[in-house]
């Protein structure tokens, strides 16, 4: 494995990641992407989960729906995938991430998927 892609269900125009922000500080239950309002609050991605992500033995990139949208040519979001010998792999599919109510279970499931 090479790199793992996260993949937040939003946008990166301007607005659209204004907007994204302000309600996973404000109102992270009504976020329509479960990996963001996860990992980031009020100051920017939460640093238990810079942390984590830094701690994995594999380079992590992170990006938005339209721009994986442009550079691969599909998404499921949010989602993570993986470059494997140069092949875009999906790791964890959107229905692994919705139950995750905590960044400890998303990292629980990350692991589990890295090892598996």
């Amino acid at each position: 494995m090479e790199k793992l892609i996260f993949v937040y269900n939003t946008d990166g125009s301007f607005l659209s990641r204004l907007k994204a922000w302000s309600q996973a500080a404000f109102s992270p239950q009504n976020h329509p992407c479960k990996l963001y309002a996860l990992t980031h609050g009020l100051l920017g991605q939460d640093a238990q989960w810079k942390a984590f992500v830094s701690s994995l033995p594999y380079q992590s990139r992170f990006m938005h729906r339209d721009g994986f949208v442009r550079k691969y040519g599909t998404t499921e979001a949010p989602s993570v995938y993986v470059i494997h010998k140069g092949q875009l792999k999906p790791l964890i599919p959107r229905e692994e991430l919705q139950p995750c109510n905590s960044t400890e279970e998303l990292q629980g499931v990350i692991i589990k998927k890295l090892l598996t």
